[in-house]
């Protein structure tokens, strides 16, 4: 009972300011997830550069429309651009120096359970960059629209939400796994997953300035990008 009560507290207020709780994290996920399967599917189906973004606009939208009827500010998710830009770059180096060797463990961890993933060459042919105009296009849509809008929902939203409600710890992890279930792909779940935990800790060692997480994700996305390209073009050979 003790425990429920301190629960119930922590869902009314916050020192952030974070207002919602995970009740409302949970029914606003499912409409990201509803509109990703059945809209941004189908869109980039039809123009894979368009559908990824607009595919990215509907994981934000409905965020920023939640706070928009809640008359509420979206610095409550940490945006902000300041001088502490500079420290969020070197925290963002330093995930990424640290993410992207702990999501390719888990990501071979993944395979050698279940065995390769049948998705995995037509993600990756989806992926590369053709020439350089396609490398400056993905990169741009990492970028500005990829990076930015999932962390405005996994670390902004469904993070800050669970954390309001769980505490800091259960809180990152729960958001951490829905951020991996969010790509409904099980052999990306772990390494997903896994980035999340990263970028949620990056995002609670800044003091939860979103622009943290957000660079961290696009020098994650980018050089997985970069490197399909060189890859492709035959300047690297793995």
């Amino acid at each position: 009972m003790g425990e429920i009560m301190e629960y119930s507290v922590i869902e009314e207020s916050s020192e952030s300011g974070v207002f919602w709780n995970w009740k409302t994290t949970l029914k606003i996920y499912v409409i990201v997830v509803l509109l990703m399967f059945f809209v941004g599917s189908f869109l980039q189906l039809l123009n894979l550069y368009i559908g990824m973004v607009i595919s990215e606009l509907l994981i934000a939208g409905p965020v920023l429309v939640y706070l928009y009827r809640k008359k509420a500010d979206m610095s409550v998710l940490g945006i902000t651009f300041d001088k502490g830009l500079l420290k969020d770059f070197v925290y963002a180096v330093i995930g990424f120096v640290v993410g992207y060797p702990l999501a390719t463990i888990a990501a071979v961890l993944t395979e050698y359970i279940l065995g390769p993933s049948p998705f995995g060459e037509l993600y990756a042919d989806l992926l590369t960059p053709k020439s350089m105009l396609d490398l400056i296009i993905w990169l741009a849509i990492m970028g500005f629209a990829v990076a930015p809008c999932e962390e405005i929902f996994a670390r902004g939203f469904v993070q800050q939400g669970m954390e309001n409600s769980f505490g800091k710890t259960k809180g990152l992890i729960i958001a951490s796994i829905l951020f991996g279930a969010l790509h409904m792909d099980p052999w990306r779940i772990p390494a997903t997953a896994t980035l999340g935990l990263v970028f949620g800790y990056i995002y609670q060692k800044r003091n939860y300035r979103l622009t943290a997480p957000i660079i961290t994700h696009f020098l994650n996305n980018a050089f997985i990008i970069v490197l399909l390209y060189l890859i492709y073009t035959g300047s690297i050979m793995i």
